[in-house]
């Protein structure tokens, strides 16, 4: 028994040719469910950004929500500039006003800035196009009037 190699027992070439096979169909099943699942994600945003009235019940549920920040990632992801989303423009821009006045109100020597940006808040309040908006962005306006002015 001193004299018995411990030879390991080679594949035969059908072994070999079964497994690559396995091997290649697993890999091109992967392949086309990727693709496949790329293509579908692809046309069905195609499809829904075409359709208008899914793009404003998408935007409702964040501007009811009062997910001013999600809105705002939709409009610009979306591209939606057109004249039936400019409620929503016009609340998002309050509300970067809004988070600009937050920000600087925590900074030292942000007073100054922090008072521009209230100020801006209060011109978008004061001049708001859209009746659904006059109470939301006048909310905001008063929110920004409660934070505190660095160095005052």
């Amino acid at each position: 028994m001193a004299g018995k190699k411990n030879a390991r027992k080679m594949p035969t070439t059908a072994k070999l040719v079964i497994k690559t096979v396995i091997a290649v169909a697993m890999g091109l099943f992967f392949l086309f469910m990727a693709v496949g699942t790329v293509a579908t994600v692809a046309e069905e945003y195609l499809e829904y950004r075409d359709d208008t009235a899914a793009m404003i019940n998408a935007c409702n549920r964040s501007y009811y929500e009062k997910d001013y920040g999600e809105l705002l990632d939709s409009l610009i992801l979306w591209e939606l500039y057109q004249d039936e989303f400019d409620k929503y423009w016009e609340v998002c821009d309050a509300y970067q006003e809004l988070t600009l006045c937050q920000q600087y109100s925590m900074l030292e020597g942000g007073a100054e800035e922090l008072l521009y940006h209230r100020s801006r808040l209060m011109d978008i309040s004061v001049n708001c196009r859209n009746e659904d908006n006059v109470n939301r962005i006048k909310q905001m306006y008063e929110e920004s009037l409660r934070l505190p002015v660095p160095g005052a």
